[in-house]
């Protein structure tokens, strides 16, 4: 259905009963988890780029055939930015972002530190458009995919990093959108074995999996990516999977799927966690972006906060460092918190402690305590911390404050969850504290905070602030 010369051939009422069994038999038969419907604006819009209903009316078809059956409906339309395709009656569940794999894909390839443009990067994490970040409603994220990782267009994220460009003739991956599927021409592919010896093309590539990991949304893997997997394909035909490579033990193989799994266990979250990992979430934070290096928090916000016997909200840190220069130990600013816990590193860290100690009222980028991360050369570190384990009297207000420096309303939520229970429990305590009289001098603070704290009150209990 993608080509213009069999439009009217899809048109027809018989056309449609055929795509609709197919897809029936697909989901009900076969048992696939969902549908991803390829290039949708060759099937909603004419060839001159106008409305088409009767495409348009196919797809809507399509999607309520998988919400009927609890499937997943994708959608690769890279000219819906703004998710018309979600929220604009079409109800698909998903779409491809190619406009964050481009900018991320960008940032890591260009052999010059100073050329990296990590504005873009932020720009893409956050989300073309807000409904887009939710982590279930909006896009599936990737660093490569059957389209881009071929060998005559973008190629393999490391291949690619090793090359110093992608693979397509001149200016062809600057079109937007699916023009460089229409490149032609390809740049000579590095062999494998080459590539398997540049340290920096392997650190950068494995900056993009933790980037595509620990952003809001569904990642994706291609085939052969989780094991580092370089040989070049062409496409229309998928990459093979080098089953030796996969069974490897030892080297980048084995490395790159440690990486993968370390990275997927933290994204499901871990068994034993009474609470959602908050990398599955739609909350994200990007509060520095400075020298090649980049931070920010993610979390999962609970359905009712309000509620007793929701878990403390987990913060997820994220520190990424796009240079080519070994800090050592990185400074970096965190919410009010004790102790923070590295859960996954690239390059995997050696003889480091896990947990790192918080060194408290020592405020660094907005935040009241900082903490030293270690970070080498193009590297990343993914802490984990509960902000409600660390609350006392002493950094109650402090952690008001941070809500409202930030200006940040997801965060400002996780602030007020984490202090409300605290504020009940240790009414007597704290009121007499000034630190809980500067607090009353916010009143905007002060009433979100009341209007908390009385739905979780006994009904014949008042507070008296």
């Amino acid at each position: 259905m993608r080509h213009c010369s069999e439009r009217k051939k899809s048109h027809r009422e018989p056309v449609n009963r055929c795509i609709l069994a197919a897809a029936e038999t697909l989901l009900l038969r076969v048992g696939v988890d969902g549908l991803r419907v390829d290039s949708t604006k060759s099937i909603r819009k004419l060839p001159g780029g106008d409305h088409d209903p009767s495409g348009a009316a196919l797809l809507a078809e399509l999607t309520t055939l998988c919400r009927r059956q609890g499937r997943l409906a994708i959608a690769e339309d890279l000219e819906d930015g703004d998710g018309f395709l979600q929220w604009g009656g079409l109800g698909f569940h998903l779409q491809w972002d190619m406009a964050l794999f481009c900018w991320i894909y960008d940032s890591l390839v260009h052999p010059l530190d100073e050329f990296r443009d990590l504005s873009k990067v932020v720009k893409g994490l956050t989300g073309l458009a807000p409904g887009r970040a939710h982590a279930m409603r909006g896009r599936v994220v990737f660093m490569e995919s059957h389209d881009t990782a071929a060998s005559d267009r973008y190629g393999r994220v490391p291949a690619a990093v090793h090359n110093g460009r992608a693979f397509m003739k001149e200016g062809a991956e600057g079109g937007g959108g699916d023009a460089f599927q229409q490149a032609g021409g390809r740049l000579p592919y590095p062999d494998p074995e080459e590539v398997a010896t540049n340290e920096f093309a392997w650190r950068r590539a494995a900056l993009g999996l933790v980037l595509m990991f620990t952003c809001p949304g569904v990642p994706m893997l291609l085939q052969g990516q989780e094991v580092g997997d370089c040989q070049p394909y062409c496409w229309p035909n998928g990459p093979a999977l080098d089953w030796d490579r996969a069974m490897e033990t030892s080297g980048i193989p084995a490395a790159w799927k440690m990486l993968c799994q370390d990275l997927i266990a933290l994204r499901v979250g871990r068994s034993g966690t009474p609470s959602a990992s908050p990398l599955q979430g739609d909350g994200i934070h990007i509060f520095h972006d400075q020298g090649g290096v980049l931070a920010y928090l993610r979390w999962h916000e609970a359905e009712e906060s309000r509620n007793k016997k929701t878990c403390g909200v987990r913060l997820a840190l994220v520190v990424l460092n796009f240079r080519n220069h070994n800090f050592g130990h990185y400074t970096i600013g965190v919410p009010p918190s004790r102790i923070w816990h590295i859960a996954a590193s690239t390059p995997r860290l050696e003889n480091i402690p896990d947990d790192i100690q918080v060194t408290q009222r020592c405020p660094t980028h907005g935040f009241p305590n900082c903490l030293e991360v270690p970070l080498e050369a193009y590297a990343g570190a993914l802490c984990e911390d509960i902000i409600r384990k660390s609350i006392s009297i002493d950094n109650v207000v402090q952690i008001m404050m941070t809500a409202k420096a930030h200006r940040a309303d997801g965060l400002k939520d996780i602030c007020m969850a984490s202090v409300q229970d605290f504020i009940i429990t240790n009414e007597e305590k704290i009121k007499p504290t000034p630190a809980f009289k500067e607090l009353i001098q916010e009143p905007t603070l002060m009433y979100e905070l009341l209007m908390r704290c009385c739905t979780r009150v006994s009904p014949h209990r008042t507070l008296d602030f």
